[in-house]
């Protein structure tokens, strides 16, 4: 069998890696949008299955336009106060709360805590179109519970690219101003 030693045979390779032995999901990048930089599908799906009475009641008090209201009430906390503060302490609407990840449980003794933190879904996505203003895309982005956590440029040396080249694309072809980019995501 032969190893295929270009930049997409390295993205096939490590989404592999971590779908087989991390049992992460993979995704179609046609499954993000672009506009609340989030895998939608998947947000969704996490919060009703470790949350359903509290999505019960926001979608009550949202009506049809609860998905909408949801997605604004996470940017607006991610921008305010970053990702990983969201992450930890989840978001509160209309005063219900909302957590967007579960810890590990330290012991394996909370049976409840392990369940919920087993329900985190963790994906990869290749090839992520993230701006709207054109089609440039990421070699991978790693997504918790459908929040975008890392963005990665694949370089090969055998191409003769390397780490610096991805450092660099970083800096001179990608804009900070992208809500993808932006500090604090």
């Amino acid at each position: 069998m032969k190893t295929d030693t270009t930049e997409k045979g390295l993205e096939a390779h490590i989404t592999r890696h971590l779908c087989l032995v991390n049992v992460f999901e993979e995704r179609h990048f046609s499954n993000y949008n672009r506009v609340d930089c989030v895998d939608e599908d998947l947000l969704f799906n996490f919060l009703q299955a470790t949350q359903e009475k509290e999505v019960m009641k926001l979608q009550t008090i949202h009506g049809s336009n609860f998905r909408s209201k949801v997605l604004y009430r996470v940017n607006n906390q991610i921008k305010t106060f970053g990702i990983i503060e969201v992450l930890r302490k989840g978001i509160t609407d209309n005063n219900i709360k909302l957590k967007l990840f579960f810890d590990k449980p330290v012991s394996n003794l909370n049976e409840k805590d392990l369940a919920l933190y087993d329900q985190n879904i963790f994906s990869v996505t290749r090839q992520v179109h993230y701006s709207n203003q054109n089609e440039n895309s990421l070699d991978l982005v790693v997504f918790i519970n459908g929040l975008p956590i890392i963005t990665f440029e694949l370089k090969n040396e055998l191409t003769k690219q390397t780490v610096k080249d991805a450092i660099k694309q970083y800096k001179t072809n990608r804009d900070p101003r992208e809500e993808l980019f932006r500090l604090g995501r």
